[in-house]
């Protein structure tokens, strides 16, 4: 069923043309349908899905004042297909992944916010002499600030007392209460 605009024209005989009107309703009935319930449904209107097919780069969106926008791209840091979330007056290069993740032991999430968390296990060195810094690869974000940070202890029947003396965007320092070397789980939050 091929839509033909312009049907009926002013000129057209409705009796002649009652095929091409029945066509174009059909067509339109199945373009109102897709990510819809149907036309005659008591909840018409509403969706039943979301489709978003992968943007290439020159077809992403940049939402203008007073629009956000979501849509769906091939990620640079996870190689995956992932939800974009773009706020107001923003272009596509600095729109958030919101769906983008490592899971893993270390790992890493943005969620819609902007905001970045990063988890992992790492060893702490001994008394007030440790520190780490986040995996950071093509493929792992960094952080641009970092507002808050924690820490404990990853090892079993041990007493140890392990803190963050100094947190910056790649690397956490660490005091720890044991002469010895701590493995620690951290989780870190920024953006």
């Amino acid at each position: 069923m091929a839509y033909k605009p312009g049907i009926p024209l002013s000129t057209d005989i409705p009796s002649q043309s009652q095929g091409d009107i029945s066509t174009n309703f059909a067509g339109l009935k199945t373009f109102i349908e897709i990510d819809h319930v149907a036309i005659d449904d008591v909840k018409q209107g509403k969706h039943n899905k979301v489709t978003l097919p992968i943007l290439a780069t020159a077809d992403q969106p940049t939402t203008g004042a007073s629009e956000v926008g979501i849509f769906s791209r091939t990620s640079t840091e996870t190689a995956n297909k992932e939800l974009v979330f773009l706020p107001e007056s923003t272009a596509p290069a600095d729109g958030i992944e919101f769906t983008a993740a490592l899971k893993n032991v270390n790992g890493w999430t943005r969620l819609p916010s902007g905001i970045l968390l990063k988890w992992g296990t790492s060893g702490v060195l001994a008394i007030n002499a440790g520190s780490f810094s986040f995996p950071v690869a093509g493929t792992v974000p960094v952080f641009a600030n970092v507002y808050s940070g924690q820490l404990t202890v990853a090892q079993t029947g041990r007493d140890k007392t392990v803190a963050i003396s100094a947190l910056s965007t790649t690397t956490v320092t660490t005091w720890n209460s044991s002469s010895s070397t701590t493995r620690v789980r951290y989780l870190v939050i920024g953006d």
